[in-house]
C-alpha cells in the first residue's frame, strides 16, 4: 500500500501532466486555426492567379483589351 507521501507525489505528478496536456491541447487548437486561416488565404491567392491568367488569355485571343 502507498504511503500518504507517495499518494501526494502521485497526485502532484498527475496534476502536472494534466496541466501540460491542457496547454498542449490549447496550442494544438491555435495551430489548427492558423492552418485553416492560411489555407483560406492560399485558396484566395490561387483564385486571383487563375483570374489573371484567364484575363491574359482573353487578351491574347482579342476578346478584351
Amino acid at each position: 500500500m502507498l504511503s500518504e507521501a507517495d499518494l501526494q507525489e502521485v497526485k502532484h505528478l498527475t496534476d502536472a501532466l494534466v496541466k501540460d496536456s491542457k496547454k498542449f491541447e490549447k496550442e494544438e487548437v491555435g495551430l489548427q486555426e492558423k492552418k485553416k486561416h492560411l489555407s483560406t488565404k492560399q485558396k484566395k491567392f490561387k483564385k486571383s492567379i487563375q483570374e489573371v491568367h484567364f484575363r491574359q488569355s482573353l487578351r491574347v485571343v482579342g476578346l478584351i483589351r
